[in-house]
């Protein structure tokens, strides 16, 4: 039996001259950027767990993704690695809550996150339940981080808050919530 490899979830830097996406090609979903010009395609990421591509720095020189390999019972942190390669280095790693979805503030000195809950594996679930609750916290990029909670939800500890976005000016954060129902 062939194995056929899914690209998904594409990701166009800011200059709009590369392409990252995340591969089966390799077997579990590691992230691969394509330099729209030459056609040349760079592996970023060589783990055994499949890594979640998030976002691309403003500047275009920092890819953000989640990934549970590090954590305990798959939980997720969120990680940056350079779009020309090396080492992927640890940003949000909380041992005890589940980091993911990262949006880089555009003046890149820090980063919004979805938190807790399990809405990274379950986001399309209708109605609310206590482990798809999820909060927003934003994280300081810095030696060591500082994390501040954005949302709390209309209810607290009720509802999903996920998805971040920072306007360009970086003085606005959106989000989804179903704080509604």
């Amino acid at each position: 039996v062939g194995h056929t490899a899914n690209d998904y979830r594409p990701r166009l830097a800011p200059d709009g001259r590369r392409l990252a996406f995340v591969s089966t090609r390799s077997g579990n979903g590691d992230i691969y950027v394509l330099d729209l010009a030459t056609s040349a395609l760079r592996r970023l990421t060589f783990d055994d767990n499949a890594e979640q591509l998030d976002a691309w720095s403003a500047d275009g020189e920092w890819i953000y993704f989640s990934s549970s390999s590090r954590d305990i019972a798959g939980m997720n942190d969120v990680h940056r690695i350079r779009a020309v390669g090396g080492t992927p280095m640890l940003v949000a790693g909380d041992r005890y809550a589940s980091e993911y979805w990262a949006a880089p503030a555009p003046d890149g000195r820090s980063l919004a996150i979805t938190a807790r809950g399990t809405t990274s594996g379950q986001w399309w679930r209708r109605g609310s339940s206590h482990i798809d609750e999820a909060e927003l916290w934003t994280v300081t990029l810095e030696a060591t981080p500082r994390y501040a909670r954005v949302s709390t939800g209309e209810r607290p500890g009720k509802g999903r808050d996920v998805w971040p976005m920072w306007a360009p000016d970086g003085r606005t954060l959106y989000f989804m919530s179903d704080r509604g129902g």
